[in-house]
């Protein structure tokens, strides 16, 4: 599944709102505690550096796997619409093989030669919604 179906479907708009929003949060949480914990990057055995790290180390952990359930539901959800699609174009498929073979049995009942290239009006020789 790519990266573009993922973000851009329809059917995945809570998922990628509920990423935007881990990305926003993580990005404050990044800022208020860089702020909060005055960190020198030169100095390896500051406390506040380790505290730093650790709250980072968290909310990397935590964007990792939410990201990776998001990937997931979106890629299973995206699968199910995809079953569902090529059940629809068979059942489609069904419905203008039946068509044509009912054309070819009436042409050849009829002695007439079979017109399976002219197209009636509405799209081919699938029964209109209202006759099923």
């Amino acid at each position: 599944m790519g990266i573009k179906r993922l973000l851009f479907s329809a059917h995945n708009r809570d998922l990628v709102v509920i990423l935007t929003t881990l990305y926003f949060f993580s990005f404050a949480v990044y800022q208020v505690s860089s702020m909060v914990f005055d960190v020198d990057i030169t100095s390896v055995e500051q406390d506040n550096q380790k505290i730093l790290f650790s709250i980072i180390s968290g909310v990397v952990g935590i964007n990792v796997y939410v990201t990776a359930w998001v990937y997931r539901t979106a890629s299973d959800r995206l699968a199910a619409i995809d079953v569902l699609v090529s059940d629809i174009y068979a059942i489609c498929r069904g419905f203008v093989v039946v068509g044509a073979v009912e054309e070819l049995i009436s042409s050849f009942e009829t002695g007439r030669d079979p017109v399976l290239t002219d197209l009636p009006e509405g799209g081919g020789f699938v029964l209109p919604i209202s006759s099923l």
